[in-house]
């Protein structure tokens, strides 16, 4: 019998108590699992004052504590800890703003090696209607404008926060990533 492939997401989060739980619910690890997947969640408390951890403890997280502030600080932390083993990485926010049952299909391009990374995109198909403001929706299109045109880059949500990489491609990132703050 073949190895199950593992399938680590991460979800950095800052009082996101009232989405966290939403979040980890809508996982589809019964799908995954069918599809061959084994699914860790690591939720990342960026120093919440909510009950977040508690939240994602209940729901059968495992809860990483980051003290230095800042989603790319939590974000780094959480790859710093990805198992050996990790073949996907995913990436959400923790504030349900992206819908995690379109997980399989955000992996399926990485599965088939049509790609080493998948961004995902709320400004393509359907947006929930609290996810972005109107003024927030006009600067990320004018954003992904600039990226597509200077970068040559096929993106369409240049603000989002959800993602999906090999595992090696984060091994060759990480040692990149040098934020201390919001940015990543």
């Amino acid at each position: 019998m073949p190895r199950m492939k593992k399938l680590t997401v991460v979800i950095p989060c800052f009082n996101e108590e009232k989405g966290i739980g939403k979040v980890l619910d809508a996982i589809p690890k019964a799908k995954l699992k069918e599809l061959g997947f084994q699914t860790e969640v690591l939720v990342i408390d960026n120093n919440s004052k909510d009950k977040t951890a508690i939240i994602a403890k209940q729901k059968g997280a495992k809860v990483i504590q980051e003290k230095q502030q800042g989603k790319g600080a939590a974000i780094k932390a959480g790859f710093r800890l990805l198992s050996k083993n990790t073949d996907y990485v995913v990436m959400l926010d923790g504030d349900n703003t992206y819908k995690p049952q379109e997980i399989p299909r955000l992996i399926e391009p990485l599965e088939s090696n049509f790609a080493d990374v998948i961004i995902g995109s709320r400004l393509e198909g359907r947006i929930n209607h609290h996810s972005m403001s109107s003024s927030h929706r006009l600067a990320n299109w004018f954003f992904t404008f600039i990226v597509r045109h200077f970068y040559q880059a096929n993106v369409t949500d240049t603000c989002t926060g959800f993602f999906a990489w090999k595992k090696p491609v984060i091994d060759s990132l990480l040692p990149h990533i040098k934020s201390k703050g919001f940015a990543i």
